[in-house]
């Protein structure tokens, strides 16, 4: 149990980064023209996907709504491609990111015992 609250600490920190990260840019365009905070965001959404791809169960029953697969899908094209996929990035920190965030933070609020550490 610890070992999984830990992991979803670091997936919420890892969250909050990407969050932080975006807030100064006003567009889609502008994220891929920033090339460093483009590396940092991506150094983020790996250690995310991977993080999340450790959690088993009763976080993926639990929190059910979370879009696993896509999670999944981001973490293979992250750790097999040297060039990002533009519409995959964005659909991850426009709307991945921010969803799972949320469902996290759903989760913690219907099942605070799983969210303690021990």
């Amino acid at each position: 149990m610890q070992r999984t609250m830990v992991l979803v600490q670091i997936a919420e920190e890892c969250a909050h980064d990407i969050t932080v990260l975006l807030a100064p840019l006003q567009s889609e365009d502008e994220l891929f023209m920033s090339q460093n905070t483009l590396e940092a965001i991506m150094a983020r959404l790996r250690m995310l996907s991977f993080t999340l791809g450790q959690l088993g169960r009763p976080w993926t029953d639990v929190v059910r709504e979370i879009d696993w697969a896509a999670w999944q899908q981001l973490h293979v094209a992250l750790s097999s491609s040297s060039e990002p996929d533009h519409d995959m990035l964005w659909f991850a920190v426009s709307s991945l990111v921010p969803a799972t965030t949320t469902l996290l933070r759903r989760g913690r609020h219907r099942h605070p015992g799983l969210f303690m550490l021990s």
